[in-house]
């Protein structure tokens, strides 16, 4: 169950990353 709990931890991680960076890119590119 910890095993699962980490793993669900770092997926939530980097969708985050991911979201971020898209809204970087977004922000970039209006420019």
């Amino acid at each position: 169950m910890e095993f699962f709990s980490g793993w669900g931890t770092v997926l939530i991680l980097a969708v985050v990353l991911v979201l971020v960076i898209l809204a970087i890119t977004t922000i970039f590119a209006r420019n």
